[in-house]
């Protein structure tokens, strides 16, 4: 048997052994989480992560004033841990939905939920972080752009809204990136997998460090080939020494023991969006940013399909002290745009998944039709040919359903595309409750079956259970048959034959007395 081959990522050529031998080259004395990094890029979500799958920027934006909200009403800042009350009021989602976000986000709390039921009192005592949260829903959707993915990340750690990452900013930055993801996954109570607090937040510190010194050198690099450049950073670099002189007369401020400057703002070494940006997306090229930019690339739209999102304006951040205004996306003028129906979309899912089975989107339609066990008209046909076509020409690698539904219909927008996926979420929703409530019906019908047998007397009752006891000699609760065999001197002949005729079998059934109170006194014999 030959070795295996290490794994290479779908949408990059690239393997997970070629991404840790480059960071420990990089970091000898740091040990890369392969297992972590392995999930998150090669695996897929559990199923309790759909309901905030593939959300839009939009959506995020309004979960997040309302998340600030809750802080402004107790005149504080928004809870960094909110319970099931408060989260519901912040997604706006159905109370019954929000036991799948518990299991990923909270398990402790889904633990409670199970036992005790999806009670007032229950959901009170759930623990969600909200920063994890967002972090997760807004960087494993495909709705949004990966700048603006960003964007909203570094303006959940951005408290003063300065636009700048001090260390700690950034340390919560990657905390909440590791942490958002892992929850995603399911991975928070794997404890050999997920990396420990104190291992993210000194990987945090160290990273920080690390883009300061890359930023310094590119400064350095471009000051070399521009006088204009050089200028401005000579002159920037004399602002800062004189910011360093004056704050060493400055009082000390009391919460982050930083000097103080001017207005009453703590003196600190900070690095702007930017900057984190071009690290993110591998401008730098710096090997130990390859799992955070592999992750953003991962689930980003890529192809022809990067044009999920546009927005109207590109200035638009978070802020922890005022309402954040909602983005308006740009409207396509330019050819009308025509919305499907929910069974067209449902048909375009099967069609998706019939090709990912098989492994191919360059199905006949002969294939189709016979892998999907249905006659197609050519109006169905068409409605998928030319998407799976587009799909094998402008995309590397698996597909995901986004991605195919862009191209089944080219003119949907973000929100559209979201609707369409919350269409197949509520159309398999009903699949399941029709399957359990046949399994209800099922189990009625077997009760009320049972009900109308009549009542075995008490004595013949009290007499088989005293000697059911003695055959359990070790109290486990049920009995073998060479046990009975031996209580009741049967071989094994005997035992065959009287099971065969036992009531139920053949003959009348009589039912232990409790079964149905409201028939066992006119039912007695």
């Amino acid at each position: 048997m030959g070795e295996e081959r290490p794994r290479k990522l779908s949408f990059i050529d690239c393997s997970m052994d070629q991404i840790g031998t480059a960071i420990t080259s990089e970091w000898t004395d740091w040990k890369f989480n392969g297992q972590f990094w392995s999930t998150i890029l090669t695996g897929e979500p559990p199923m309790e992560f759909r309901l905030i799958g593939n959300r839009t920027l939009e959506f995020w934006i309004r979960c997040y004033n309302r998340w600030q909200d809750l802080g402004r009403k107790s005149k504080s800042k928004a809870p960094g841990k909110v319970d099931g009350l408060e989260l519901e009021m912040i997604l706006n989602f159905p109370r019954h939905r929000l036991k799948d976000i518990c299991k990923l986000f909270d398990p402790a709390g889904y633990k409670r939920l199970e036992s005790e039921g999806i009670s007032g009192p229950a959901l009170a005592r759930m623990k969600v972080s909200m920063v994890s949260l967002f972090t997760a829903g807004v960087l494993l959707s495909q709705l949004i752009a990966p700048k603006d993915k960003l964007r909203f990340i570094f303006g959940l750690a951005d408290h003063d809204d300065s636009r700048t990452l001090d260390e700690m900013q950034f340390v919560n930055f990657i905390t909440a990136f590791v942490r958002g993801l892992g929850s995603a996954f399911g991975l928070m109570s794997k404890e050999s997998m997920m990396p420990s607090l104190e291992v993210i937040r000194e990987l945090g510190r160290r990273l920080y460090d690390r883009i300061s010194a890359k930023a310094a050198e590119r400064l350095m690099s471009m000051s070399q080939s521009s006088e204009v450049t050089r200028d401005m950073l000579i002159k920037a670099i004399k602002e800062r020494q004189a910011k360093l002189e004056r704050a060493q007369s400055l009082e000390v401020d009391e919460v982050n023991g930083l000097p103080k400057y001017g207005e009453n703002v703590p003196l600190r070494q900070v690095i702007n969006y930017k900057v984190v940006e071009a690290w993110c997306f591998r401008e730098f090229k710096d090997p130990l940013a390859l799992p955070y930019a592999l992750a953003i690339e991962r689930f980003c739209a890529r192809g022809s399909g990067a044009d999920l999102y546009h927005l109207k304006s590109e200035e638009w951040f978070l802020s922890h002290s005022e309402v954040v205004e909602v983005p308006q996306e740009e409207l396509e003028t330019s050819r009308e745009v025509k919305l499907p129906d929910r069974w067209q979309v449902l048909f375009v899912r099967d069609v998706y998944e019939l090709c990912v089975e098989e492994g191919s989107f360059q199905l006949t339609f002969s294939e189709t039709e016979y892998g999907l066990r249905r006659p197609l008209t050519l109006e169905l046909w068409e409605l998928v040919a030319e998407a799976m076509h587009k799909t094998m020409d402008d995309v590397r690698g698996q597909p995901t359903f986004i991605q195919f539904l862009k191209k089944a219909f080219p003119g949907a927008k973000a929100k559209h595309l979201s609707t369409f996926e919350s269409w197949c979420q509520q159309y398999d929703d009903l699949q399941k409750r029709g399957h359990e409530m046949d399994l209800l019906t099922e189990a009625a019908e077997l009760f009320a079956k049972k009900s109308r047998m009549p009542v075995l007397p008490a004595d013949d009752q009290a007499r088989l259970e005293r000697e059911f006891e003695q055959m359990d000699v070790e109290g486990t609760g049920f009995v073998e048959v060479a046990a009975i065999e031996r209580h009741w001197g049967w071989d094994d002949e005997q035992t065959r034959n009287i099971i065969a005729k036992c009531p139920g079998r053949k003959g009348t059934a009589l039912r232990p007395k409790g079964l149905n109170p409201a028939t066992d006194e006119t039912r007695d014999p």
